[in-house]
């Protein structure tokens, strides 16, 4: 039977975007599509969040890097926040990340340059967004720069490029499909591939599984945990005369709290214990007959 590599989280879900862009020899290679020729070797990972003062906005980099004399960040975007002012004048998407990409830039840049040093060395700073939902304009790439209106000069040494990955066009050049293979759920022709592509589409849908077999994993402990959650209300039900075994059932699960009797009260209270004992909403609701809804707003 052929298997099919469907995957739930993509590539730009956080922990894989980081999984991936962790491997210097992935992240020079998509760094090289993007025009920046930066040695696997010269790599240096940085894990450091950025603040001037406690007034300032921190920022907290996805993947930073610096090589020679390029600071980068890369940053997964899976959401287009819009919302309102401190006016309470409504501000769109667009705005929104324009803002934020001006600020992740400032705040990378401003590391450029260490104290005391002149400004005879020419440091580059890139901040590259992959944007996995819709962006305004029309190209998969567009890159910000600063421009002096006068002159016509672009200046090169600060920039941001946005990549919005669903506007990168399915063609079997090898910059889309480098591209695409971060935003797609089914990895199946993907996976295939030699080199990059492949390598990548192979992380995502490990890690996919991963995630797959600690679900079940912690679905068959929490099955375990209401078995035994349901005995212990059996056996306590209705029992409570102050002796060691009386107080432990009274601590854990409350008194006079069973999953037998039908009462809406007590099956609420029932409910509020077994969350208190970490088991999940779901099970609780298999158990009780309560709604998930319902479970999560107590």
């Amino acid at each position: 039977m052929k298997k099919n590599y469907v995957v739930k989280h993509t590539g730009t879900m956080d922990y894989i975007f980081k999984t991936i862009f962790q491997n210097k020899r992935i992240l020079s290679s998509y760094l090289k599509i993007l025009g920046l020729d930066v040695k696997e070797k010269d790599i240096i990972y940085e894990n450091v969040e950025s603040k001037e003062d406690i007034k300032v906005k921190a920022v907290r980099f996805d993947i930073r890097i610096h090589s020679e004399n390029l600071l980068a960040d890369l940053e997964s975007q899976r959401e287009r926040i819009s919302g309102k002012d401190e006016k309470g004048n409504s501000v769109d998407g667009d705005t929104y990340q324009r803002h934020r990409m001006i600020h992740y830039l400032c705040m990378l840049h401003s590391r450029a340059y260490e104290q005391g040093e002149k400004y005879f060395e020419e440091r580059k700073s890139k901040v590259i967004f992959f944007a996995d939902y819709e962006t305004k304009g029309k190209e998969a790439i567009q890159r910000t720069k600063l421009v002096n209106t006068t002159t016509g000069e672009f200046y090169e040494e600060i920039e941001v490029i946005e990549i919005a990955l669903k506007k990168v066009k399915k063609d079997a050049t090898l910059k889309s499909r480098m591209l695409r293979v971060l935003t797609e759920e089914d990895l199946t022709d993907y996976i295939k591939e030699e080199g990059i592509i492949g390598e990548v589409a192979k992380m995502i849908f490990e890690i996919n599984q991963e995630e797959h077999e600690k679900n079940v994993k912690r679905y068959e402990e929490d099955m375990r945990r209401l078995e035994r959650d349901i005995s212990y209300l059996k056996y306590y039900d209705g029992y409570y005369d102050g002796k060691d075994e009386g107080k432990k059932a009274g601590i854990i699960l409350g008194k006079k709290q069973g999953l037998s009797r039908g009462k809406k009260e007590e099956k609420l209270a029932t409910a509020k214990r077994l969350k208190e004992l970490g088991v999940s909403d779901e099970i609780i609701s298999i158990g009780t007959g309560l709604s998930v809804e319902k479970i999560k707003s107590l």
